[in-house]
């Protein structure tokens, strides 16, 4: 049942795909692969509490899946649910600290919430536990773009300089690596007014 509903989810055929988990369920209510796949389904409908429920019980019957307990985190969030939602992310980073992807949905969560000192630090944590790959180049690059823009806003509180120093070190270190040549690289020139600009390293 769960090859055939992913195939239906990945050609689009959420309806199909849904039907299949549905009736999946009905015979292993305990699948969480299956009820996984079915909170995806529903989340996508915007259908967040029978989501919620899905996404719950997988995270009962596997507590370190770091998938459902990001989709939680997402639907918490949407909901304005800030403690539920930090909670489930925390739990998230938790289970694998290496998955940089749940540092930057946190972090988009924390930014729309205006949250900036937070957005910048679970960024800087994300950048600094992050074990690079190919897989893993675009969303190491947006992170680290967006640890940029959160550093403008950050930079009105006396602890600007420390922070922006912490900011140059990581990223600095990071791209230096050979793996990643073509990732861009933040450059933050030492001036008064601390001017930013991104180019490609490439370049």
């Amino acid at each position: 049942y769960l090859d055939l509903a992913q195939i239906h989810f990945t050609q689009g055929e959420k309806d199909k795909a849904k039907d299949i988990c549905v009736k999946a369920i009905t015979l292993d209510k305990d699948n969480t692969d299956i009820r996984l796949l079915l909170g995806i389904i529903l989340k996508d409908e915007k259908q967040f509490d029978e989501a919620l429920t899905h996404f719950a019980k997988v995270i009962e019957m596997m507590p370190q899946d770091i998938i459902a307990l990001n989709n939680a985190a997402a639907i918490f969030a949407h909901q304005g649910n800030l403690d539920k939602a930090i909670e489930c992310f925390d739990r998230a980073i938790q289970s694998d600290p290496t998955f940089l992807n749940t540092y930057l949905n946190k972090a988009f969560f924390l930014l729309n919430a205006k949250k900036h000192q937070e957005t910048f630090d679970t960024l800087l944590e994300g950048l600094k536990n992050h074990v690079e790959s190919p897989e893993t180049i675009h969303t190491y690059q947006e992170a680290s773009l967006l640890l940029v823009k959160t550093s403008k806003e950050v930079r009105k509180s006396g602890s600007f300089k420390e922070l922006i120093d912490k900011l140059a070190k990581e990223i600095e270190k990071k791209f230096k690596s050979k793996s990643s040549p073509n990732v861009p690289i933040a450059k933050i020139n030492n001036i008064d007014n601390r001017i930013y600009t991104c180019k490609n390293k490439s370049a």
